[in-house]
């Protein structure tokens, strides 16, 4: 089982969430695109969406969460023909 992901922000704070993507075979990779979604979760609401950057296997998304609150932060990326989803959790403190 994977170690839950957490980022702890304070209101008006920005920051650039990042993940590492690795093949578990071992094998070359290109991560085509990326995307992400902000969610605030007391009420389910989408609070931002955008484009991710992308630099070899590592994927950048800039967040700026409006509200004190547990969020969602879901990447969405694609690699060959798969699409894959990675779930952080974002807590306004």
């Amino acid at each position: 089982m994977q170690k839950k992901k957490v980022i702890i922000m304070h209101p008006g704070e920005s920051r650039t969430a990042v993940i590492a993507i690795h093949s578990i075979k071992n094998e070359k990779f290109t991560i085509e695109s990326a995307e992400y979604l902000l969610i605030y979760m007391k009420d389910k609401a989408e609070e931002s969406t955008g484009v991710c950057n992308i630099k070899e296997h590592d994927i950048e998304a800039l967040i700026s969460p409006q509200k004190r609150g547990t969020y969602t932060l879901d990447i969405r990326y694609a690699v060959l023909d798969e699409i894959l989803i990675e779930h952080i959790e974002v807590k306004v403190v």
